[in-house]
């Protein structure tokens, strides 16, 4: 069956449960337990099969035993960039190709340490203020495969500064602040397989129906998932002309039933969800683990 094209982690502490996708596995882990309760996973990530649509929602591929995880220094604050250094300088240590921060903010001049580890293949950045001009800097990490960047609203500048990444695979940012023109760049990424989209404000006009003209110029897209983006019937049938396009997620999307109807009657193997469910008529509906 087709795969999803969500990228989330499952989180404990004390054990971290690394979800792989089809052939696209976790292969080592790291844990940093920080002063002041900052825990940052590391994760070295190999990939087989770039080909295959990437999804981290399946079964779990290792885990770290609590006994692994070095203790924190109760009542001894870290200040965030300080945290963010001594993660990388573990990825350095354990020759990991994986970073996955999500307990403390991320800002522009931390991302100056990425100098260090210019093996990185995935950047996984869930507390963000990462700027247009930050982003570069990310952009600039020759092997970059799959990045995902949450509540950093990137403009068209910074999607641009991506574009330049030619090694991307995976590229999620649920919360921009770009337009389809910004979008279109990413037709000059040779790699792009998946990609994940949102509008960091709901109600911006800014990521429109039209970024569907974009996203289909992307011809090696395999799965789409548009967030708070108002696609229509039309613009539905242009993502539906993606001629690799496996998987299709839309949340808060304009589609009526007529939409729906042309597209599983066009498109019958298309894995599609509608609002954070499989549609009713998903020819290859399949079990979500919990997170």
């Amino acid at each position: 069956p087709s795969v999803c094209p969500s990228d989330c982690t499952s989180h404990r502490f004390g054990k971290i449960i690394a979800r792989p996708a089809r052939r696209f596995h976790a292969a080592r882990f790291a844990i940093i337990a920080l002063a002041g309760g900052v825990t940052c996973l590391v994760a070295a990530c190999s990939h087989e099969g770039d080909s295959q649509i990437a999804t981290e929602t399946t079964s779990p591929a290792a885990t770290i035993p609590e006994e692994s995880v070095p203790a924190a220094t109760p009542g001894v604050e870290i200040h965030p960039s300080e945290a963010f250094q001594q993660a990388v300088d573990q990825v350095v240590d354990a020759k990991g190709d994986g970073l996955h921060i999500e307990r403390f903010v991320v800002q522009d001049e931390m991302l100056d340490f990425l100098d260090r580890v210019p093996q990185l293949q995935t950047l996984l950045i869930d507390r963000g203020e990462i700027s247009d001009v930050g982003v570069a800097k990310i952009a600039a990490l020759p092997k970059l495969r799959h990045l995902r960047l949450r509540q950093s609203p990137l403009t068209d500048i910074g999607v641009s500064e991506l574009a330049k990444c030619k090694t991307l695979w995976f590229l999620n940012l649920p919360q921009t602040d770009c337009t389809a023109e910004g979008i279109a760049m990413l037709a000059e990424l040779p790699e792009l397989q998946n990609l994940r989209l949102g509008s960091a404000d709901p109600n911006s006009a800014k990521l429109g129906n039209d970024v569907c003209d974009a996203i289909a110029s992307i011809k090696t897209l395999r799965s789409v998932h548009l967030i708070n983006v108002p696609v229509n019937d039309d613009g539905l049938r242009k993502l539906a002309s993606l001629p690799e396009l496996e998987s299709l997620y839309l949340d808060n999307a304009a589609v009526t039933q007529s939409g729906w109807d042309w597209l599983f009657k066009e498109h019958p193997d298309l894995h599609i969800h509608v609002d954070q469910s499989h549609h009713d008529r998903d020819p290859s509906p399949h079990r979500h683990d919990e997170p």
